[in-house]
């Protein structure tokens, strides 16, 4: 399953909504279903995040049993005319203790509590956490300048952390934006 197109705010609750109610339809077992889709969009120089040509974007989804799978498009060049990026899919497993330590964040009171604030008017970094929680999810978005409490920001970094120690990149593996609702598994050589 591919998502073509942009990656921006209206689009992306378009398309969870769909997801959420074909994962729902999909997947009934809670095991399939992920505890958590992460995303980092941000763009390295000039532009807005609406131009998604320069735009680097990193997703992952984790699942109960700890398995993940992560995505990053970083641009190499800024050209619109010859587009270059370093993309690559990740899999992996987190230990007991990071998915421990992950389910304590996202159960944290001032995660489940946490209101979005409007988006600025002009941006160039956002993340985003979906959180599936019983039969819906939360979606928190911060936007470039704005901080959420500790346990958001936690969040921030447990995610960074996962892509800083991703495993090596999946061969001939290709990027879909962490569409739901099942990671690729290709072979590796």
């Amino acid at each position: 399953m591919k998502i073509a197109g942009g990656r921006v705010s209206v689009t992306w609750f378009f398309f969870l909504t769909l997801t959420s109610a074909r994962v729902a339809a999909q997947t009934p077992s809670q095991e399939h279903r992920p505890v958590v889709r992460f995303s980092h969009e941000w763009i390295e120089s000039g532009g807005k995040l609406s131009n998604a040509s320069g735009a680097a974007f990193v997703c992952a989804l984790v699942w109960p049993s700890g398995e993940f799978h992560l995505e990053r498009k970083i641009p190499t060049a800024f050209s619109t005319a010859v587009p270059s990026a370093e993309e690559g899919v990740h899999e992996g497993k987190l230990s007991a203790d990071q998915m421990s330590r992950l389910q304590q964040l996202l159960a944290d009171s001032e995660v489940m509590e946490f209101k979005n604030a409007a988006a600025p008017g002009s941006y160039t970094t956002t993340w985003r956490f979906d959180i599936f929680r019983g039969k819906s999810f939360q979606t928190i978005q911060i936007y470039q300048g704005q901080k959420g409490p500790k346990s958001v920001e936690d969040l921030k970094a447990f995610f960074h952390h996962m892509e800083n120690h991703r495993p090596p990149a999946l061969k001939g593996a290709s990027l879909t934006n962490c569409n739901l609702p099942k990671p690729q598994k290709p072979e590796n050589p």
